[in-house]
Formats: C-alpha cells, sequence, structure tokens
C-alpha cells in the first residue's frame, strides 16, 4: 500500500512538472540592453529554430505618463532587434517593459454580407500608397474567406471592389483582424528599467542669475469707458463645423483648402470628386497614362497622396466614391506635410457624410477599412505615430 502511495506520489509529481513546463516554455526568448545614454533599449528577439511566424506584442509604461505604449513586431528569422527609442521626458524614473507572443501573424479574415450576382469580389490592400496586395476573394459557401498573412509597417488600407474599373458599387464586407491585444498572454519578457534624471551640462556648471521683469501701471493715464458695446459674428458653415468634428490633427494644416459639398451642392454635376477639383482650384488636371491608369497633377507634379475619411487610397478608389456621399473635401497645396507624410505634388483628402451630415440615400461605408501594420524596428516610444 505504501509502494502504491509513493508511486502516485511520484506520477502527481511528473505531471505538474510536466505541467509547469508547458506553461513556461515559449519559442521565443528576449535579452535586452540599455544603452549608456539612456536613450535607447535593445531587445535581442530570439526564435527557436522552425518556429512558425508570428507576432511579440511590446507593452511600455512609465511612471512619467498615466498611459502604455504598445507596439507589434513580426517574428519570421530565428533572430531580430528592436531598437526602443526612449524620448527625453521619460528618461526619469520607472519603465516597465512587457512583451508577449502569438503564434500568428495578423490575418484578415471576414465575410460578404452583399453583392452583385456573379461578380466577383477584389480585395485590395494598400499601404504607404502602395499596392502590396490585389486578388479575387476565394469565398466559401457561406461568403467568408481569409486573406493570407501579409507584413507591413504601421497602417493599410482594405479596399473591397469590383473587378471592373468603370463599376462605382461596392459590396458590402464585414471583417476581423487577429490577434487583438486581448490574444496574447504568453509573456517572455518582464523588466523594469529604473532611471535617473541626466546633469544639466549645457551652462557648463555656471550660476544662472534670473532678473526679475516688473511691470508699471501708470495711473495718470484717463480711459473712456465704452457703455455700448456690440459684437459681431459669422455663423460657421457646415463644413467648418464638419472640418472640426471628423478632421483629426495629423490632417489639419494652415495650407489646406476646405471645399464645401454640404451646403453647396455643385458637385453633384460632376462625375467624380477629381472633376470638381479642378472647377475649385487652379493647376489641378487628370488624365490617363499609356497603361490606362488614371493620374493627377497639380502645378506640374503627379499628386501620389490620396485619403478617404483619413485612409490612404490609390486614385482609381478615389474616383470611385459618389460625390452624393461626400461631406467635404480637403486639399494640401504642394509642397504638403500631413499625417507623417510629404511631396511636391499635393495631398486630397475626402470626408464622407457621417452622424447628423449624412443624407437618408448615404451609407458608411462597408468597403474601405484600416488595418493595423507592425511598428518600425526603430521605435519611438509614447510619441503618436512614432
Amino acid at each position: 500500500m505504501k509502494n502504491k502511495s509513493f508511486f502516485l506520489f511520484i506520477v502527481c509529481c511528473l505531471c505538474a512538472t510536466t505541467f509547469y513546463g508547458q506553461q513556461r516554455a515559449s519559442p521565443v526568448t528576449i535579452s535586452f540592453e540599455k544603452s549608456p545614454a539612456n536613450d535607447t533599449i535593445w531587445l535581442y528577439i530570439s526564435a527557436v529554430p522552425n518556429t512558425k511566424p508570428g507576432t511579440l506584442m511590446v507593452v511600455a509604461a512609465s511612471s512619467q505618463i498615466n498611459s502604455f505604449d504598445t507596439s507589434y513586431y513580426p517574428v519570421i528569422d530565428t533572430a531580430s532587434t528592436v531598437s526602443l527609442a526612449i524620448p527625453p521626458d521619460f528618461r526619469t524614473g520607472l519603465l516597465q517593459l512587457r512583451a508577449y507572443f502569438y503564434p500568428k501573424i495578423f490575418e484578415v479574415t471576414g465575410k460578404v454580407l452583399s453583392k452583385t450576382k456573379k461578380k466577383p469580389v477584389n480585395a485590395l490592400l494598400i499601404t504607404a500608397n502602395q499596392r502590396i496586395y490585389n486578388k479575387t476573394l476565394n469565398l466559401s459557401d457561406d461568403n467568408t474567406f481569409a486573406l493570407p498573412g501579409l507584413v507591413f509597417e504601421k497602417q493599410g488600407s482594405l479596399i473591397f471592389n469590383y473587378a471592373a474599373k468603370e463599376e462605382k458599387d461596392h459590396p458590402d464586407v464585414s471583417i476581423t483582424q487577429i490577434p487583438t491585444a486581448a490574444d496574447f498572454s504568453n509573456i517572455v519578457l518582464d523588466q523594469r528599467f529604473i532611471f535617473t534624471a541626466a546633469a544639466d551640462t549645457t551652462m557648463k556648471g555656471k550660476a544662472v542669475r534670473r532678473v526679475p521683469v516688473i511691470v508699471k501701471m501708470d495711473s495718470t493715464k484717463k480711459y473712456k469707458v465704452l457703455e455700448n458695446v456690440t459684437v459681431t459674428g459669422r455663423r460657421k458653415s457646415q463644413a467648418e463645423k464638419f472640418n472640426e468634428q471628423y478632421s483629426t490633427d495629423l490632417f489639419k494644416s494652415a495650407d489646406e483648402k476646405v471645399i464645401d459639398c454640404l451646403d453647396n451642392s455643385n458637385i453633384l454635376s460632376f462625375p467624380d470628386c477629381i472633376s470638381y477639383l479642378r472647377t475649385q482650384i487652379p493647376g489641378v488636371s487628370i488624365g490617363i497614362d499609356k497603361f490606362g491608369d488614371s493620374y493627377m497633377q497639380w502645378r506640374g507634379h503627379e499628386t501620389k497622396a490620396f485619403y478617404i475619411d483619413e485612409i490612404p487610397v490609390d486614385i482609381d478608389q478615389l474616383l470611385a466614391i459618389s460625390p452624393s456621399d461626400i461631406a467635404i473635401i480637403k486639399a494640401y497645396p504642394p509642397p504638403y506635410a500631413i499625417a507623417g507624410g510629404t511631396g511636391d505634388g499635393g495631398a486630397v483628402a475626402i470626408y464622407t457624410k457621417r452622424g447628423e451630415y449624412r443624407t437618408n440615400n448615404s451609407e458608411p461605408n462597408k468597403w474601405l477599412f484600416s488595418i493595423k501594420g507592425y511598428s518600425s524596428p526603430i521605435h519611438n516610444l509614447f510619441i503618436v505615430g512614432g
């Protein structure tokens, strides 16, 4: 009896050890190094040979700010390096880094909710104004689909349309992108870094004399009191209110020209927004190149930056938007600098009707989506778009 009990005890111990080892085992390990200047942390990512491609999520938290910085990196090779640049404001106090591994790269699945019969549906992925994927969907019997895993930086615009260029209608589609942050549970790094304030050597040890500024009030002056003052102002247009409400700081510029398509219905007389734009801004032209592709020029330079609801698209997608669905058009003259991009051909952003500005016959887009890409291997912590 004692031997049997001892055997059961050994088996239980072995099972517990095996379970614990499985919980702790990971195909990915991370080592780290902090720069002497306290401005960079390097993460050295190692994967076991023959490990399937996966995704690493790195979460940074600083005692200087009540928020997190989350970045994502593809784990494809057996060894790779990530540089986390630390801004000056975060080089004091505590910095907590945690990293999690998920055994798949980003992938998109979805379902075609409605489409024109017998017309194949194309999926087009645009990133950094470049087409990196453009293929017909392989639909199952219930109209579901899965796109292959695609690796790209920052964000991409996923567009669903029909093959014919002259086709302005779009299918209705729903999508899901995985993994989400909630899917990451396998922690592979948990490290705290303590920073101390660096000495200020900008004055080379010299004392700084601060001179107080004294403001004198002249009591001898006489002031005339205005008994009745009437202040008049101009009521904001719908386009101005729409721009304030739906345009983010990345798409605001002192040089921007906002074209009203809410109170002004002239755009409805044109086949597309670029044709209308030509009548509103001098120096804009549109044409067809020798390959049959549309192009736009502004002041002699080709315009290559186009956005729909602040999602980067190509010119064909911009031309496919029905003029009746457009709320405002924002044109940025060359040279422009918005949303982290620059160029000598200017940029065009259209915003579709939404919220209280939506008319009865306009529906939200169900064919244009912004999907998440991977972070740059040189990532600036706690900086939007870093």
